[in-house]
């Protein structure tokens, strides 16, 4: 089964411009909830490059930095999203 790196970040900054910035077909999804963004790679496709990537991407959004001392890697367990999702509409 497949396990997911959850990186959530919270910022003022938009994620969907984040996003942009990063132009990365690995990212799996993206959300936002009360200002922080997270963001979903599979464990296999994560790596430091992505994470100096990541933080480039944030400092060229926010110059003052403020955004890259937010940033929180953690796991997260295969889960059948779609059934979730089902059941919570």
């Amino acid at each position: 089964m497949q396990e997911w790196v959850d990186v959530s970040i919270q910022s003022g900054v938009d994620p969907g411009e984040l996003l942009g910035l990063l132009d990365d077909g690995a990212v799996q999804g993206a959300w936002e909830d009360d200002g922080v963004t997270h963001l979903y790679w599979s464990q296999t496709d994560w790596n430091g490059e992505r994470l100096q990537h990541l933080c480039a991407a944030l400092d060229r959004l926010d110059p003052s930095g403020t955004a890259r001392g937010t940033v929180h890697v953690g796991g997260l367990p295969h889960q059948d999203w779609n059934r979730l999702w089902a059941q919570s509409v």
